[in-house]
């Protein structure tokens, strides 16, 4: 027995449509989900006596989305009802989270609802219709993100009485391997995330992230209160940092030093992430929220 396929459209307008194929008023149409592919742009240069070309980067288009259902009633009177939700779900100026299994992607509608104007496909028991739109980030991600939540604890190696070996020194404290946390990217391309470090315990210095992985670095110049939080968003197109104190939130990118990566990525893999900070680091507290991308999830 074949799946029935569902999905869920969610309007930011606040309206959600749910169809599928066995549904009794929204029905998904058997061939009627086409969520696109993704195509891509290679640019590359020509050097003088080089083989080939040198590749320098490569560009992801958005995606085209196409939906053809069909509303059904018992009367006229329903069909017009159902049309009016599915009218306000699908509006050009809203844009639309459509969920699939675990998985959504965002788009935007190309035009206002189309509906069949043939009579034999739109009358007082049913109603073909159709959803173009354009999804600008191609990517799918998971309906839900992933929360990590990791707090950085120093175990300390100081006892009296002590001495320090000459030309060794003495090491004071280290960081456990549990406050590293090693955060799998089980996605096909690289993923920004949304950071929030809290002061949770007290006051903090000056505090740091940092992926050891890959070395990226995002650093605060700021003296944190108890319960003040810097959440910072490395998501494509969306970055941004934010001191939040209570609820008053202010723009936070003058307190980055200028070696900080904004644009800051979970590789593919493992990735190990930690925190620090100058001062108040036992005080210091972080979350970090992220969604692996994929570029297609039929089959998965």
């Amino acid at each position: 027995m074949e799946d029935v396929r569902t999905i869920r459209l969610i309007s930011d307008s606040g309206q959600t449509i749910l169809m599928s194929e066995d549904a009794d008023d929204y029905v998904l149409d058997q061939d009627g989900l086409d969520l696109g592919t993704v195509d891509s742009t290679h640019n590359m240069t020509q050097y003088i006596d080089l083989v080939g070309q040198h590749l320098d980067s490569t560009v992801l288009s958005p995606r085209d989305i196409n939906i053809i259902g069909w509303i059904i009633g018992k009367d006229l009177a329903e069909i017009k009802k159902r049309k009016v939700k599915l009218n306000k779900t699908i509006n050009p100026l809203y844009n639309i989270k459509l969920e699939i299994n675990d998985y959504a992607l965002n788009f935007v509608p190309d035009s206002s609802i189309q509906y069949s104007k043939e009579w034999d496909y739109n009358n007082s028991y049913m109603c073909k219709f159709q959803i173009q739109g354009t999804a600008p980030m191609p990517l799918f991600m998971l309906k839900d993100y992933s929360t990590y939540r990791t707090v950085v604890e120093k175990t300390s190696e100081f006892h009296f009485p002590f001495s320090i070996p000459k030309d060794k020194g003495v090491k004071f404290g280290y960081y456990p391997y549990e406050s590293v946390r090693n955060m799998p990217n089980e996605g096909d391309v690289e993923s920004g995330m949304i950071i929030t470090l809290i002061a949770e315990n007290g006051s903090v210095k000056n505090p740091k992230i940092t992926n050891l992985t890959t070395g990226e670095e995002i650093e605060f110049k700021i003296d944190l209160s108890l319960g003040d939080q810097l959440r910072v968003d490395t998501q494509l197109g969306q970055q941004t940092a934010t001191l939040i104190q209570g609820t008053l939130y202010t723009n936070a990118m003058k307190y980055l030093t200028i070696e900080s990566d904004v644009d800051m990525t979970l590789h593919l893999g493992f990735n190990r992430m930690t925190m620090s900070a100058e001062e108040g680091e036992d005080n210091l507290n972080m979350n970090i929220e992220f969604s692996p991308r994929f570029l297609e999830v039929e089959g998965r």
